[in-house]
């Protein structure tokens, strides 16, 4: 078989399988690999101990991969040896692989048919994007005033030193053309609605805030990396995805499909805003953590890896459109993990005290907007340093605002309760029912996510 793409500088991918008992839907998970635009592609597949036919199909479909330019590579557990957990099985598959990037799979899912060439595109290009110093990439998204009147982006070639430090320091000059800023004048102008350059509002400069908060989060790695000049930065790419059934997680589902590329960082408290089965990375961007954890049943080994990613300096992105069914199935791999909501919650909180309120302005103080059972449970898991940076609860409700207060007897504390108009940011949101007359309140203060407000609950 031919394994080598017409391109000589492609590089492989391995697509990655942990299989368990998968027989209904393994044939078209492999059909979905075959029917990949890319090449050149591998297929690394772990059978962990199937009590069904599934080893039987992957030994019969090999060839036909195989003979459509796709290598396989497989190996069993026996049943005996085998339900050492997802992380057990996913580290041992992507160990006998060998492309330089991961595409993840499980094996009651459907890959669309573009899915590995538009999450390389994606992770090849926020690869190059991250690696540049900082100020390179201030200057890429650095604009000016083009001949047809608009702003345009800074054309290649062009020099880096009238914009470095100030990716928005320019104003017009005498003769109509931007030019460099003189020294102790503001480097936040930009072109107002009449058509002059003004100051940013509030608004504005909190937006570009959050828009910086994932590079916060890696600067350091990213730093290191570069100095290196080795290994590429971490980025974990997804995509978008339909269920299978249609109405599973319906809540859910339009949740993640709905965020923007801030949000994915910025709504990481809430929960895994990049699901497991659409991941694609740089093989460092998996091994440079030791891969999944092999705690075993029981364990959130996705959301695990996830936050070590981003307190690792690792970066999120997403191809928007849905490039996956993620089928909701009673049996296989991932129906038999056995995770209770009480380990996932405490390792949210864990990351939520270790990345958010360990730093200004969290540090100094915020408010747990939510009066209720969701708002209190988490201020009763908060440590008692966390506890007490809480200056007061905020709702709506008449009756929780009518008690004044909050009596955590455990510790001897009374938190104010109060109306969520009369608090300051930061505020840390612990409402489930984030939509509706929840979401206007939000909306009409005005406050920018990720900088003024994080979610915690979903």
């Amino acid at each position: 078989a031919k394994f080598a793409a017409s391109n000589n500088e492609a590089v492989l991918v391995s697509v990655v399988m942990t299989v368990r008992n998968c027989e209904p839907w393994l044939e078209e998970a492999l059909a979905s690999v075959v029917a990949q635009t890319y090449r050149p592609l591998e297929l690394s597949v772990l059978d962990d101990g199937s009590t069904d036919k599934t080893w039987s199909l992957i030994q019969s479909l090999s060839p036909s991969l195989e003979s459509a330019g796709v290598r396989v590579i497989a190996a069993s557990t026996s049943p005996a040896k085998a339900g050492r957990g997802i992380g057990y099985g996913q580290n041992r598959a992507v160990s006998q692989s060998s492309g330089t990037f991961i595409c993840f799979l499980d094996g009651d899912d459907v890959c669309a048919p573009t899915r590995v060439a538009k999450q390389l595109q994606l992770c090849q290009a926020k690869q190059l994007e991250l690696c540049r110093p900082r100020e390179v990439r201030e200057c890429s998204d650095s604009v000016r005033e083009g001949g047809s009147e608009v702003l345009e982006k800074v054309r290649e070639g062009e020099s880096l030193e009238f914009w470095e430090g100030a990716p928005s320091g320019v104003r017009k000059g005498e003769s109509g053309k931007l030019e460099k800023l003189r020294e102790g004048e503001s480097l936040e102008i930009r072109e107002g609605e009449s058509g002059q350059l003004e100051p940013p509002t509030r608004r504005q400069r909190c937006n570009e805030e959050a828009r910086e908060e994932p590079l916060q989060l890696r600067e350091a790695s990213g730093k290191a990396a570069r100095q290196a000049g080795a290994d590429p930065l971490p980025v974990l790419v997804g995509s978008g995805f339909t269920r299978d059934p249609i109405d599973a997680t319906p809540r859910y589902t339009a949740w993640i499909n709905g965020l923007t590329e801030q949000q994915l960082v910025q709504q990481r408290l809430r929960e895994l805003t990049v699901i497991h089965p659409t991941w694609f990375c740089h093989r460092h961007t998996y091994e440079r953590l030791g891969g999944l954890s092999e705690a075993g049943a029981g364990f959130p080994e996705d959301l695990d890896f996830f936050y070590r990613h981003l307190r690792n300096g690792g970066a999120l992105a997403r191809v928007p459109e849905p490039l996956l069914v993620w089928r909701h199935a009673e049996s296989g791999v991932t129906a038999s993990r056995g995770v209770s909501w009480e380990v996932i919650w405490a390792m949210r909180v864990e990351h939520l005290e270790t990345t958010v309120l360990c730093k200004k302005p969290w540090s100094d103080g915020f408010a747990i907007w939510g009066a209720g059972k969701e708002g209190k449970r988490l201020y009763r898991s908060l440590s008692e340093k966390s506890r007490a940076q809480v200056r007061e609860f905020c709702d709506v409700d008449a009756k929780k605002l009518a008690l004044g207060r909050y009596a955590h007897y455990e510790s001897g504390a009374f938190v104010p309760i109060m109306h969520f108009r009369n608090v300051k940011p930061p505020l840390l949101l612990c409402v489930k029912d984030f939509d509706g007359e929840f979401a206007k309140n939000l909306a009409s203060l005005g406050l920018c996510e990720g900088v003024e407000y994080l979610h915690f609950s979903f």
